[in-house]
């Protein structure tokens, strides 16, 4: 280990911050892999922003790289985020933004260091890789190369074996499905019927969201958000900042007519938000934004259609479940995919024992083409 050296910093440390951002971009990880698309460098700076950043309204975080012969070789996030630890019950920190070369004698001495850290925080737990809240990239993906769609994440094939070998269990599994658009186009009147049957005997009301009142819009996916997952895995409560930082993020890319609240007696009992794959329109910038990129990415979203789209959220109030409602949210949708001529769509990120949602995405045609664990340890 004396070629080894473990560099830690609090998040406001500039020079060191930028050093931890940079190694996203400038590294040997990647070199080559066609299907490896960085966030937004803007964005993955927010981030490590408590100025920005809610969850640093309810979390501490610091960072950590370690450097081989001078040569910055991995990195990685220690936080903890008050809120699970207080809505669980659980001494339980985090993990994330983890990127490490093939040396496991790295990992474990990064890794390490990041336990130990929340250890002394009073943990007694740590999971991840949580990026750096379940609301945003969780977990390693272990099955499935392939190029990642908006807001998920992406790996070289030898991270769950070096998280393994550093002394990580595998705690959860999660899944990500596609669904070929033209499995929809050949049901497209079965799914008009569906739909319509299902409005009808739950006098259901199905709307977009109106962007005009965009910040009550928020409101309503905080509390349904906050009651349908509650009950899930991981779920942290979202605060009112949180959900408008991650609305800020999307809003200029959100489809009104892929965002669905269904409503009984006037009262909002499902959500789905499915988003344009904006990772097409941004796979060559390598996180820049600099004013040719800007012009190019801006150009983009006026002219060229994305043939993609992500579920990224598709929940029912508990007491409204196994009525149908998932499946009327799904296929409303599937009908506004159709004439939006998308060509595939992925319905991510599914729990392992999460059968309800799985089921409906299966009977839809869905087939799940990539799997991704959370890693954990006792300290």
């Amino acid at each position: 280990m004396n070629n080894y050296r473990i560099i830690d910093f609090p998040v406001n440390d500039k020079n060191n911050l930028n050093k931890f951002i940079d190694f996203t971009y400038k590294n040997e990880i990647y070199n080559g892999d066609k299907d490896y698309i960085p966030l937004l460098r803007v964005e993955l700076s927010q981030r490590f922003s408590p100025s920005i950043n809610p969850f640093f309204k309810h979390g501490q975080m610091h960072l950590f790289m370690v450097e081989y012969k001078g040569k910055i070789v991995g990195r990685a996030s220690a936080h903890i985020d008050f809120q699970y630890v207080d809505y669980h019950q659980s001494k339980t920190g985090y993990f994330g933004f983890f990127e490490c070369v093939n040396y496991v004698e790295a990992s474990k001495l990064l890794l390490g260091h990041v336990c130990r850290w929340i250890k002394e925080k009073g943990m007694t737990e740590v999971i991840g890789p949580v990026n750096p809240t379940m609301s945003e990239e969780i977990g390693v993906l272990a099955e499935g190369f392939s190029a990642p769609v908006i807001l998920t994440g992406y790996n070289p094939p030898y991270y769950p074996e070096i998280l393994t070998n550093s002394g990580f269990n595998i705690v959860k599994t999660w899944y990500a499905w596609q669904v070929e658009i033209k499995a929809f186009t050949e049901k497209d009147g079965w799914l008009k019927n569906v739909t319509n049957n299902l409005e009808k005997r739950f006098q259901v009301k199905v709307r977009s969201v109106n962007m005009k009142k965009f910040d009550e819009e928020l409101g309503v996916v905080k509390y349904l958000f906050n009651e349908c997952w509650k009950k899930n895995w991981g779920f942290t409560p979202i605060t009112d900042d949180d959900v408008k930082y991650v609305g800020s993020k999307l809003k200029s890319i959100i489809d009104p007519d892929l965002v669905l609240f269904a409503y009984i007696n006037g009262q909002p009992v499902g959500v789905s938000v499915t988003l344009p794959n904006i990772n097409e329109i941004i796979s060559d910038l390598n996180g820049s934004l600099s004013p040719w990129n800007m012009a190019k990415l801006l150009y983009r979203l006026k002219f060229r259609k994305m043939k993609s789209i992500r579920v990224f959220m598709l929940g029912v109030l508990e007491e409204y479940r196994n009525r149908g409602l998932s499946a009327l949210l799904y296929t409303k949708t599937a009908l506004e995919v159709i004439k939006k001529g998308y060509t595939w769509g992925e319905a991510s990120m599914t729990l392992e024992d999460n059968w309800e949602i799985s089921n409906v995405i299966k009977n839809a045609g869905g087939v799940p083409y990539k799997k991704f664990y959370i890693f954990g340890k006792k300290l």
